[in-house]
């Protein structure tokens, strides 16, 4: 099958030149890719290869973390609890969906805002 001389025993083989008559393309001559002998090389090496999706960012995430920045208004924590929850707590309903983090941002966010506010309106309440 290879058209290459070879080397007796003890003597290294002739070094690779790309130019020369026994290569072609920098392959030996009728060498074939394995699982590739019955496919049209033109259409195997024509495109640019594979390529993934983008990942996208789940809409639950967002609102969560939206929800969480907005937090310092009252009651705004506990909307950004519910979709934090839903997000984190779940598997991506779409295959390359992300933004775990930020929907565990938004929760942590959502949870302290509703923390520091029920502290302020019980100060609020019964201190004064």
């Amino acid at each position: 099958m290879s058209t290459a001389g070879t080397s007796p025993p003890g003597q290294s083989a002739p070094p690779f030149s790309p130019g020369s008559e026994q290569y072609v393309n920098g392959l030996p001559p009728g060498f074939v890719f394995p699982g590739t002998e019955n496919l049209d090389p033109a259409e195997i090496f024509s495109g640019p290869g594979y390529t993934a999706p983008l990942p996208r960012t789940d809409s639950r995430a967002s609102a969560a973390l939206l929800g969480g920045l907005l937090s310092f208004i009252p009651l705004i924590g506990v909307a950004a609890i519910f979709p934090g929850h839903q997000c984190a707590a779940a598997p991506a309903p779409q295959p390359y969906d992300s933004g775990e983090g930020l929907a565990w941002l938004g929760l942590v966010l959502g949870g302290a805002s509703m923390v520091l506010w029920s502290c302020i309106l019980v100060l609020v309440l019964f201190v004064t």
